[in-house]
């Protein structure tokens, strides 16, 4: 997750424009500091795409200077929390990009400034990024971090098994249920007809469609949600799911997200779960059109939701210029122009400029479109140990349940909500003493 955070924020960051929406007067000129937590020779920046926006944002603006900071290489390396030192120090830069999974955290110690009164200043129309995703980036009312693009999971299909198979392509609106009933036709022909990887993220996921997460709202304990009865009937159904796909030549055995891939590579796997602009390099020139995109299931008796994965970014509290650094972010995320829309491999937020990227008419991405209307906060963003938290001891465990005995699963589920609160609580103690 936080890998694909790095690269969507480097993706949207290297914004830039020919126009912009209000060419506004400044009292005097100032400079905008923009950090960044990589090198400048990371292979993202090799085009100078994001050096360049800040160039023209200059150019439309003359008393609006933008200075982009790169780390050291031995800073982007050593440092893992690049956002919460800078943040903590004396003079912080304007612009942050900053994890969402720290939300709480930065309203607590006042590192970053609400925004809601900086986006009057953008006009009427200006802002038009869907309110539940907003609402993803504030906390108490105020809005501290904006969510400029998306990361949602779809279901990935091989079109030209199904139509060997002679089954429809999923629509818009199906179940866990019916994917499940697909993968068993499909099966006999390919040896796999899906694979969804016996690990959290794929639990996190199937649980958002019960109203439950993995953990609490405010992503505090597991106790009562881990261990919910959603929990329970979601894992019988994984393990249900799991026994279609035993035969005599291969045990039950809990799948990775590796072997998801590799079997959907080489076309012996119908179907996975993965993230809405994944590539694969056999599905590439001729072979293209046979990748097809799917919006996510949801079980019969639960409802469409998707747990989602954010980049975000903020203006630090200590901030001189919070009125210049927010027509700079606006610059680089609500406008509509002919640089920005070259960037659209990721899921962007803002209605206009996705529609002038042609993601609402793109057959795969309109897809992921959609499902931010249906997003709910993953676990992982929720809390920010929860992935540090599945150590090696919790991942076992996990993967246990699934050669556990339905009547033992309430207890075993117990067992573990209890086992991954007390490492979160290990892991939240040395942060704090680190502090």
């Amino acid at each position: 997750m936080k890998k694909f955070l790095a690269i969507s924020m480097l993706t949207i960051m290297a914004w830039s424009s020919s126009g912009c929406s209000d060419n506004k007067e400044y009292s005097k000129a100032v400079e905008i500091h923009f950090q960044v937590f990589y090198p400048e020779n990371h292979p993202f920046f090799a085009d100078g795409k994001l050096v360049k926006a800040a160039e023209n944002f200059h150019k439309l603006n003359p008393d609006i200077k933008v200075i982009i900071d790169y780390l050291e290489s031995n800073e982007a390396m050593a440092l893992t929390d690049n956002d919460t030192k800078l943040l903590e120090s004396d003079k912080p830069q304007d612009i942050v990009p900053f994890a969402i999974n720290k939300l709480g955290l930065a309203e607590q110690n006042g590192w970053l400034r609400d925004m809601s009164s900086l986006v009057s200043l953008s006009g009427p129309g200006q802002m038009d990024i869907n309110q539940t995703i907003l609402e993803a980036g504030t906390i108490n009312g105020k809005l501290l971090l904006l969510p400029y693009a998306v990361n949602p999971r779809v279901i990935l299909y091989n079109k030209d098994i199904f139509d060997k198979a002679r089954i429809p392509y999923p629509q818009e609106e199906w179940t866990w249920e019916q994917f499940r009933d697909i993968s068993k036709k499909i099966k006999p022909s390919i040896g796999s007809g899906s694979v969804l990887p016996y690990e959290p993220l794929t639990f996190d996921v199937l649980m958002a469609s019960t109203g439950k997460g993995i953990l609490s709202p405010s992503g505090d304990t597991s106790v009562g949600y881990l261990d919910s009865p959603e929990a329970v009937r979601t894992i019988q159904w994984l393990n249900q799911y799991y026994q279609d796909n035993v035969d005599e030549l291969h045990k039950l055995s809990p799948k990775s997200n590796s072997d998801a891939l590799d079997g959907f590579v080489d076309y012996s796997t119908g179907m996975i779960l993965n993230s809405a602009f994944s590539k694969f390099y056999s599905f590439e020139g001729t072979n293209k059109d046979k990748l097809g995109i799917a919006s996510l299931p949801y079980f019969e008796a639960g409802k469409r939701a998707n747990a989602i994965g954010f980049s975000t970014i903020g203006i630090s509290q200590k901030s001189q210029h919070p009125q210049e650094a927010w027509a700079f972010i606006e610059y680089l995320t609500l406008t509509n122009n002919e640089d920005s829309i070259q960037f659209s491999d990721t899921i962007l937020t803002s209605a206009k400029v996705a529609e002038a990227a042609g993601q609402t008419t793109d057959p795969s991405k309109s897809v992921a479109l959609k499902e931010m209307d249906y997003v709910v906060k993953s676990s992982s963003e929720a809390n920010q140990f929860f992935t540090q938290a599945w150590n090696k001891e919790l991942t076992a465990q996990f993967q246990e349940l699934l050669r556990t005995e339905d009547h033992n699963i309430p207890a075993r589920l117990h067992e573990l909500a209890l086992a991954l609160d007390k490492e979160l609580n290990r892991l939240k103690t040395i942060d704090e003493q680190l502090e």
